[in-house]
């Protein structure tokens, strides 16, 4: 077993605890929790996915159809039903669940659907493409499908479309790794990963809404200003992207163990987030301590999911030996 890598391991803890936080919260963007989620979503959601996507084409390996099967859609398929299941008791679009609500996938499994696609996809493309072409050419294919009127939900066809720029972004990044060393030191990229949140809160501000695109999850028609904020918004995630990843401590720290189980949390939070958040929290999510239970509580609660017993459990459950 090869030596771990704690830079890529800091950042996956770090974007998984983000990942919680994000969808603890999200119920003060779906239920109207005012202008100060937005801003928030700038801290925890804007390079979140962009950045697991750009990490999961940088350790891209190819490998034969049944493991790439066995991989990923095993566990999407797998997770989307207990997700459908047990997110139907507490959260209210999964109580009148329709077709295109199981189209979409259970709750954040997207992810594994996209991760199943890009790994079918690149190595065919791979052999008639450069891989700087591919990143072009992925771009520009996800500006062209924000057109598109049926590339919207279902399939989460936007979602897999417009993140795999990031994918080809990561794999890149491997290949030009020795020529493509940090300017500077890990302070001054922390300083301008905050200078770009702030910058994002501002143009917020002027334009609601904008953060929300980073989610990628429809398009804007034949609409001129939506094709410019699609154009700004990868520019954005992207420097944002390079920023964590240059900011990031690169040795080993006290969580960086746990690097290895995030897929593990990926597929459990939402056991502990459906009955917290839609459950206790919507009862609460206005006082004090609601925002002190749904910011901090319910994200310390997931914690546990990092541990080696349920790392275990999950090896039985996906059937890893």
């Amino acid at each position: 077993m090869g030596e771990r890598v704690y830079l890529w391991d800091n950042i996956k803890v770090i974007l998984m605890v983000l990942v919680i936080l994000t969808h603890s919260v999200c119920i003060y963007q779906i239920g109207g929790g005012g202008k100060w989620i937005e801003y928030y979503w700038v801290f925890v959601m804007t390079y979140t996915m962009p950045l697991f996507t750009l990490a999961s084409g940088y350790w891209f390996k190819q490998k034969a159809f049944g493991k790439v099967l066995y991989r990923f859609l095993w566990p999407c398929i797998i997770f989307s039903i207990v997700n459908f299941a047990w997110g139907s008791l507490f959260y209210e679009p999964y109580k009148e669940a329709t077709l295109n609500t199981y189209l979409r996938f259970g709750y954040a499994m997207w992810y594994l659907w996209a991760l199943f696609i890009y790994y079918l996809l690149t190595p065919l493309l791979l052999r008639y493409l450069r891989l700087s072409t591919l990143f072009v050419l992925s771009l520009a294919f996800a500006l062209i499908a924000g057109v598109i009127p049926f590339i919207g939900g279902a399939l989460q066809l936007s979602r897999v479309i417009c993140f795999y720029p990031f994918f080809i972004m990561g794999m890149l990044l491997r290949k030009h790794s020795d020529q493509m060393k940090p300017i500077g030191r890990k302070y001054q990229w922390a300083i301008v990963l905050l200078t770009l949140s702030i910058l994002y809160i501002v143009i917020d501000f002027f334009f609601p809404g904008v953060v929300y695109q980073t989610g990628f999850v429809s398009g804007y028609g034949l609409s001129i200003r939506g094709f410019v904020w699609r154009v700004f918004t990868y520019f954005m995630c992207m420097a944002m992207c390079l920023a964590v990843i240059y900011a990031m401590p690169e040795k080993k720290l006290w969580f960086s163990k746990y690097g290895t189980r995030t897929m593990n949390v990926y597929l459990l939070h939402m056991l502990i987030v459906f009955p917290c958040t839609w459950y206790v929290g919507s009862a609460i999510k206005d006082e004090w301590y609601g925002y002190v239970f749904l910011i901090i509580g319910v994200p310390l609660l997931c914690m546990p999911l990092f541990s080696k017993k349920v790392d275990c459990l999950m090896k039985k459950v996906l059937l890893i030996s």
